[in-house]
């Protein structure tokens, strides 16, 4: 009975292993090999012809019945299929390349169809199960549902691209150019960034020791962007409630340290400053996070978050603290989570600041930190598009200590370890005033 109601259209995929033979060359397989996969195909015998012809178009090589019943005989299919008599039956037709794309659509949007009705069945079954939270459920099929979404979309024509640059170019001639870019409003630091700041789309990370302001570097960017630009920002602290953070946010706002409150020394004008701090926070486009059950929860509450919202700046503080399934391994956890984050935000056009721990080799490093010192997974490294790295200027917080006229700070170094759209290893220094959690 199953099989009878998944939707199906097995003549359309005849067609199409006919349209793409028809030619010889890898010209119709190229112009549909983003629409359709091996797994696109109801019938499994069909889909192994199709992987033999993606393996041929691959070694550039021409598609025709003979090259298609080697191929298959290499991959060790062609007997599954039922032999060469059966290839040709699969391939043969009176299609003609110019319909290729039009079959493929059928194939693929019935394989779409197919999906959809997996993803909710495992969905009701976990529902029924009451083995996983209702958030949990709903985040894995929403993601998926976008995923199919995404997936369904053509690829962009590059003439579009191409325009947007030639304009681009002329603006910055005439100095009327702006990035498209979230400012991070720490002069220095948005100075070295390739887009003058996260671009739209971007993952930055932010690696440092322990208690070393991390999380308070990042919450500055939110800040600023929240007084300077009324942006719309979103937090997912896994360590912090949304009271604290409200609270180093009142701080780094109001430049007022607060423990003056909590020791009865806070005069009119600190109240005042934190007053006028609080108030400026209340009206603001601020929207935290504080539980998730795994990955997929996450990117779902984001993408929640940002259709509600608007949200252009997002914070994930911190990578290694998500939750993930046991069955792996945490590296393989940590690879998982960052390729997510980083399609989160070219899907949502976001920028989105990732915090990571670093290793205790690093943590211990007297001479900074290196992109090997980045915890749990080289794939941070891979999709991250800014990688910031900081470190006290003597190695401990402590001895980095200093005193200007505007008070005692922490020194500390940074380096741009990776960026992708500007140069790399560019060096820096922060004064880091912990009792207000400001930085500059």
């Amino acid at each position: 009975m199953e099989q009878q109601i998944l939707p199906k259209n097995l003549e359309a995929e005849q067609a199409l292993l006919s349209c793409l033979c028809v030619e010889g060359t890898t010209d119709a397989y190229d112009s549909i090999s983003n629409t359709v996969r091996k797994e696109s195909f109801y019938e499994y015998k069909n889909g192994l012809v199709f992987n033999a012809i993606s393996s041929l178009a691959s070694k550039g090589e021409a598609i025709d019945t003979i090259a298609l019943c080697e191929e298959l005989k290499q991959l060790g299919s062609l007997e599954e299929v039922g032999g060469a008599v059966e290839v040709m039956m699969r391939t043969d037709g009176s299609q003609t390349s110019a319909s290729t794309k039009y079959f493929a659509n059928i194939v693929s949007e019935k394989a779409k169809l197919r999906d959809m009705i997996k993803s909710f069945r495992i969905g009701v079954e976990d529902a029924i199960s009451e083995n996983k939270k209702a958030s949990e459920i709903s985040g894995a099929v929403q993601n998926k549902l976008i995923e199919l979404e995404v997936g369904s979309d053509d690829k962009s024509p590059v003439k579009d691209t191409v325009n947007a640059l030639r304009e681009d170019f002329d603006s910055m001639l005439k100095g009327e150019y702006t990035h498209s870019a979230v400012e991070t409003h720490i002069g220095h630091l948005d100075e070295k960034l390739g887009c003058r700041g996260i671009g739209l789309g971007e993952v930055l990370v932010i690696a440092a020791p322990t208690s070393c302001g991390k999380s308070q570097l990042a919450l500055n960017i939110c800040a600023r962007n929240i007084s300077r630009d009324n942006a719309p920002c979103g937090i997912v602290s896994l360590e912090m409630p949304q009271k604290q953070i409200i609270k180093r946010l009142t701080a780094c706002m109001s430049g007022v340290p607060l423990a003056k409150i909590q020791d009865k020394v806070a005069n009119k004008h600190d109240m005042d400053m934190v007053n006028d701090a609080l108030e400026q926070i209340e009206k603001s486009k601020i929207y935290t996070i504080h539980s998730v059950k795994n990955i997929n929860d996450l990117t779902a509450q984001i993408r929640a978050m940002h259709r509600r919202h608007k949200v252009k700046l997002v914070v994930v503080d911190y990578l290694q603290l998500i939750p993930f399934n046991s069955a792996n391994s945490k590296a393989e956890a940590v690879s998982d989570m960052s390729h997510k984050i980083k399609q989160l935000a070219l899907d949502l056009n976001i920028a989105i600041v990732l915090l990571s721990q670093v290793n205790r080799e690093g943590s211990r490093s007297s001479e900074g930190l290196e992109l090997y010192h980045l915890r749990d997974s080289g794939d941070i490294e891979n999709d991250a598009d800014v990688i910031i790295l900081m470190w006290p200027f003597n190695t401990d917080l402590a001895d980095s200590k200093r005193t200007d006229a505007t008070g005692t700070y922490a020194l500390m170094k940074y380096k741009i370890a990776k960026n992708r759209e500007g140069e790399r290893d560019l060096k820096g220094q922060f004064k880091f005033f912990n009792q207000y959690g400001r930085f500059y």
